[in-house]
Parts: structure tokens; sequence; C-alpha cells
């Protein structure tokens, strides 16, 4: 008897399956063309962006903080994506730009790749807070090294930096280094010098590249995260229980400096980020040294309490097993290196995993990437020697 009532159940199970299969594939495929559909929009938005590198010639002298850098990433903050029915119909995104230092055999680059149509807006605003400075169109530098040619004499190596804990932990800015009160040059200690100085070693031949490719950040989890984080340091989420924790409602030194910093975070205008370093030489002419180096070199940014910026992303793999065949690590090598070239991290062609994209503030980011000052000066970074003014007013016609 109970075989029978289970025969009947499964054979009405079935039926009813039967009868729902077609609504049940036609909505899977729907699904899937849908999602193929926004890929498609955004593959092509992507594609169909016109690009322009800018270099930065800078002056003899520079004796801004970086506190005008983070005003410069502010502007580039502070664009849109259009109304979202255009969204609908294009799946377009906000604009992102691409944060280059260069070593070319020693000599040092700053660049700014951009979107056509903000080009105004980076040069505008980058005359208005350094004035002294030389804004110029250049060839792309990447182009230079064909790289996965059959032919060519080029290699690299190269790693995607990720944060070591949430991204609500900052890192040391330039403000901790006392870098934006009015101080005496020789007196100035820029953590971006070590970084600049280790990449002023390349040698004739080899190229170090450092990238921070930045877009306007919409992710607010992060934000609760910190809140949570301040909550804990202050002894507040025990202090709400049954039994305070009072021990906890005066704060140390140390607590209170990373609550200070991870609320100055959370009021700050942030960016989605990948962080890329490239060593490039020739092929047999490698120097391990640059590529620990330029690793070694972010350190100086971090903290133990706060954040610290780690290999994310590295070529090779230690063990035989995690790779038999070799396909992982091709297709690293292509995502690290054309990542850079072609300036995607967020969006198709290469798009990079989320622990891959830390949330930095334009503060943090300034602290990264910023004119430095004579403190940071290797002999081989390039300042132009004329300054850059108007024309009196008052010139004959």
């Amino acid at each position: 008897m109970e075989f029978s009532v289970l025969g009947t159940v499964l054979e009405g199970a079935i039926s009813v399956l039967r009868a729902l299969t077609p609504f049940i594939v036609t909505v899977i495929l729907g699904v899937l063309a849908w999602k193929t559909w926004r890929h498609y929009l955004l593959y092509t938005f992507v594609t169909q962006q016109e690009w322009v590198l800018l270099e930065i010639k800078l002056p003899r002298d520079i004796y801004k903080s970086p506190k005008a850098m983070e005003l410069v990433l502010n502007s580039m903050w502070h664009t849109r994506e259009g109304p979202p029915i255009r969204r609908l119909f294009t799946n377009n995104r906000r604009p992102w730009f691409s944060l280059e230092i260069v070593s070319d055999g020693g000599i040092l680059h700053f660049y700014v790749y951009t979107q056509i149509e903000y080009r105004n807006l980076v040069e505008s605003h980058f005359y208005a807070h350094y004035p002294q400075v030389q804004v110029m169109e250049v060839p792309d530098y990447t182009t230079r090294f064909p790289i996965f040619d059959s032919n060519s004499e080029w290699d690299f190596e190269g790693e995607v930096f990720e944060y070591v804990k949430e991204n609500a932990y900052p890192m040391k800015t330039y403000i901790e280094y006392g870098l934006d009160t009015e101080t005496k040059e020789e007196l100035k200690v820029d953590p971006l010098a070590h970084l600049l100085e280790h990449m002023a070693t390349a040698a004739i031949g080899e190229q170090l590249w450092f990238q921070i490719i930045i877009t306007a950040s919409k992710d607010e989890e992060w934000q609760k995260e910190g809140e949570e984080i301040v909550e804990k340091l202050l002894g507040r989420d025990k202090a709400k229980g049954d039994t305070p924790d009072f021990s906890r409602v005066f704060p140390s030194k140390v607590e209170s400096q990373v609550v200070e910093m991870v609320q100055r975070k959370l009021d700050a205008l942030t960016f989605d980020t990948g962080i890329r370093a490239l060593y490039i030489f020739k092929k047999g002419a490698s120097d391990k040294k640059k590529k620990v180096g330029l690793f070694a070199a972010t350190k100086a940014f971090g903290s133990g309490k706060l954040n610290t910026l780690k290999k994310g992303m590295d070529l090779g793999y230690s063990f035989v097993w995690q790779d038999p065949f070799g396909l992982r690590d091709i297709q690293d090598r292509k995502d690290i290196f054309w990542g850079y070239v072609l300036r995607s991290h967020f969006y198709p062609p290469i798009k990079m995993k989320k622990k891959l994209t830390p949330i930095l503030s334009a503060e943090e980011i300034a602290t990264l990437y910023h004119l430095p000052g004579a403190v940071a000066q290797p002999p081989t970074l390039e300042r132009i020697e004329s300054k850059r003014q108007e024309a009196p007013s008052n010139l004959p016609i």
C-alpha cells in the first residue's frame, strides 16, 4: 500500500515537472540571453571609448603638498554615467583613469591616461593646483613592447596588489607623514621617495611600470564595516549590552589613531582601484631584485595596525599540481600585461576579481601618486627648467 502511494506521488511530481519544463527552460534561456546582451553592450561601450595619454612634466621646484593631488583626484570623482535610461540601452559606466609612474631605463615619467572627453578636466585641474607643470599629449609607451609576439625580445614579471585588511582600514597617508603642514623641504619625509628611488635604478633596456586605475566607487558595504570597526574600538558595541565593558571606553593612543583614520576615510571620496606593477626586460637579462624591490617599495605606505598592500596576483606557481599544464600561468600573464596596456580592470576585456579591487580614498591615492618635491628627487627624475606663466595682459597687439 505504501509503495503504491509513493508511486502515485512520484508520477504526480514527474507530471508537474514535465508541465513546468518549457517554462523553466524559457526563463533560464531568457536570463542567459539578457546577461549576454548586457555583456555585449558593456564590451561595445568600452571598446568605443577614445583615449589619450598625458605626460605631466614636473618643474624644478614643487612646494605643493599631496593635498593638491587629492583635489585633482576629487575632480575625477565628480563625474557621471548619465541618466538611467541611457544605462539601460548602452550599459555605460562612469569614466575611469589610469595614473602611472614609469621608469624608462631609469628615467622617470608621470602619466595620466584618460578618455578624450575628460582631457580638459584633467589638464585644467592639474594647472589649477600645480601651475608650473606642463601637461603634454604623448604616444603610448606600452606599444613599444610586443611581449606576446613569437619573435619578441622582451619578457616581463608582474603582479596585482590587494589590501591585507578590510577596505575600511586605510593605509598611512601623507597626513601621517606630516606632509599636510608647512615644513621646510629638507625636513619632509615623503613615502613616495622609496618607490621613486627604486624605479630610478632601472638599467638601460629595463622598464619599471607602476599603475593605479581608478573609478568613483559606489560600494557602500565597506562603510558598514568601517562603522562596526569604530564601534568595536571605542567599546560601544559592548556598552550597548547588559554588561558594559568600561575598560574599552577609553581606547589606547594607537586605537584612537586608527579610529580617527577610519572615520576620515568614511567621510572621504573613495575610488575602486586596480594597482599593478610590471618589470620589463630583455629575455635572458632579468634582475629579480628589480621586481622584489618594486613590491617592497609599496610597504612604505602600510602599517600593521592599519592597512597595507600585498600581492594578490603573481606570476608562477609554487607546486606543479597547481598548474600541471602551464595554462593558468599563461592566462595570468595575459591578464596582468594586457590589463595594464589596455588600462582595463573593472570591465571587459580584462575584468579582475573583487579582491583585487581595493577601495581607496582620494587621500590614500594622492599618497601613492603625487608630484614630488625636492625631498623625493632621484637624479633621473626629469624636471623642466622654465615656469609656465600667462602672457602679460598689456602687451601691444
